[in-house]
């Protein structure tokens, strides 16, 4: 009998954890513009513009544009893999390497990302 328990609760629970990467990626979905690092603001001669396109119920692509005024903007693209709501992975196309962030917090019109030790916070435009 005890089987018959265990069985539906670790399937919901499967289920539960699915929709939570589910759920943030359609809340990353868009684009996004840093507004602080380790809580002070970027400089007026500094923008980076990061936009996410779900692919998936936990993954997509994305594309980083910074500005460091007046030199030309650099553009980088990527996918990315969602763990949970807990952590994202980003693959640079131009990379084999992948990195990890920490997904500090999130709603629908803030992301704050911890990556090396550094907080950055973005806005959804």
């Amino acid at each position: 009998m005890k089987k018959f328990l265990i069985l539906p609760l670790f399937a919901l629970l499967f289920l539960a954890s699915c929709s939570k990467s589910a759920k943030l990626n359609k809340t990353m979905d868009g684009e996004w513009t840093l507004k602080t690092v380790n809580g002070s603001a970027v400089g007026s001669n500094f923008t980076q513009v990061i936009t996410f396109t779900k692919d998936g119920k936990d993954n997509g692509s994305f594309s980083t544009v910074t500005t460091v005024s007046p030199l030309p903007a650099q553009t980088t693209t990527g996918t990315y893999t969602l763990i949970e709501d807990t952590k994202i992975i980003t693959k640079d196309a131009s990379s084999s390497a992948g990195d990890t962030s920490e997904i500090v917090s999130y709603s629908k019109t803030t992301l704050k990302l911890k990556t090396a030790g550094d907080t950055y916070e973005f806005s959804k435009n």
